[in-house]
């Protein structure tokens, strides 16, 4: 559990952090992008509106960079005149600046890019002007950057995984500490348990011989048998939390949960209840033939005991998928409760009173069990019908 717990941790950090870089990295890199087209805008509107004002459409003008002027091309005409063209041949060449003045022509929008090309198209009384710039060498540059900044992302989460996984083996120690001293506590207090209700129970067993069975006694009785079964159901989840993987073997799967419900056919009729067994035969399993078991004689005895008088408990084991059930009618469960059921020592009031018996602790216990094969359980309610599944399959 500490362990899952520390992973846990360490990824929960690392997703947080990779969404926290990669927003940052987007957001930086869409605000770089929206600041080199406003840019570029605002340069290719002050060389259109420098052409209208002194209808000269040369290049190399002294107050335009210069650089960016050995980029530009410019396009004019006059109303029923000929596109006349300004561009530099160490840069452009006639086809390629004719090919671009025709798709920006035919383009419906004023402004924008091709490519790598940015253009202006204005028109202002009978003149016509077309400016474009070729950015290849900006994009070039924002797409390194780009790269740059995903590259340091990476080496960056990369150096944050290292330490963090270092960091999460500091921060739970103590935690890990606390729990390794619990579940050593419930160990040796239910082994220390056991030798004093073992004394109770030989005693009780002396005075009912000397003095006869009466009220009394069978309280003791009672209560040091609940006792057993707590004390047993606690080593059980003790040995549960040291996550010791569970030995699998190939094993007959209909015949073992058969076995394991018949052996509680005599408890459920003198309980006045029916159990109704429905196995499919002949499937083979590979797994924990021990908890198996287990887990149907908890599901089993959960129902028998929680159950609603002279109810019918139906128990189904069948492939496709590959899942065991069972239920009988009871008290329905809130959509809170079916997931509280697996709680340690969880009680509803109206359909697990303590008259029943039981320590609290089954269901916890199967749940552990499935947790621990990779199995699914779950809890269902409806019209006073409960159903606990457990699919094999999930693993």
């Amino acid at each position: 559990m500490i362990e899952k717990t520390r992973k846990k941790f360490v990824w929960l950090t690392m997703c947080l952090l990779a969404v926290v870089f990669s927003a940052l990295l987007l957001g930086t890199s869409a605000s770089v992008y929206v600041m080199f087209n406003y840019g570029m805008s605002q340069n290719l509107q002050e060389r259109a509106e420098f052409v209208f004002e002194t209808g000269s459409a040369e290049l190399g003008v002294e107050q335009f960079d210069l650089a960016d002027e050995a980029r530009t091309f410019i396009a004019t005409k006059s109303v029923d005149g000929e596109w006349e063209l300004s561009f530099s041949n160490d840069f452009f060449e006639q086809e390629e600046v004719e090919r671009y003045l025709t798709k920006i022509v035919q383009n419906k929008k004023n402004r924008g890019h091709i490519n790598e090309l940015y253009f202006i198209k204005q028109t202002q009384g009978s003149q016509t002007v077309v400016v474009g710039i070729d950015t290849s060498f900006e994009l070039i540059q924002f797409g390194r950057i780009v790269s740059l900044g995903a590259i340091m992302v990476v080496l960056s989460l990369l150096l944050l995984y290292v330490i963090v996984t270092m960091v999460s083996w500091w921060i739970i120690r103590p935690l890990s500490t606390a729990f390794t001293k619990q579940k050593q506590f419930v160990s040796d207090a239910s082994h220390e348990l056991k030798t004093p209700l073992t004394i109770i129970n030989a005693n009780v067993d002396a005075l009912c011989s000397d003095v006869g069975e009466n009220k009394w006694t069978e309280n003791i009785l009672s209560q040091t048998r609940r006792m057993n079964g707590l004390v047993v159901d606690m080593l059980a989840l003790a040995k549960l939390e040291e996550e010791q993987p569970p030995k699998s073997h190939k094993f007959d799967m209909s015949s073992t949960i058969k076995n394991t419900l018949l052996s509680f056919e005599s408890v459920a009729f003198e309980k006045g209840k029916t159990l109704e067994i429905d196995v499919e035969e002949g499937v083979e399993f590979v797994g924990a033939e021990q908890e198996v078991q287990q887990v149907v004689a908890i599901l089993c005895d959960n129902a028998i005991k929680h159950g609603d008088e002279k109810t019918t408990i139906r128990a189904n084991f069948s492939t496709h998928p590959l899942r065991f059930s069972i239920s009988n009618k009871g008290t329905d469960f809130s959509e809170k409760e079916t997931q509280k059921v697996f709680e340690r020592f969880w009680r509803s009031d109206q359909s697990r009173d303590r008259k029943t018996g039981g320590s609290g602790l089954g269901l916890s216990i199967a749940r552990g069990l499935c947790d621990k094969n990779k199995w699914k359980i779950k809890a269902q309610s409806q019209e006073n019908v409960i159903t606990f599944v457990v699919n094999f399959a999930n693993k």
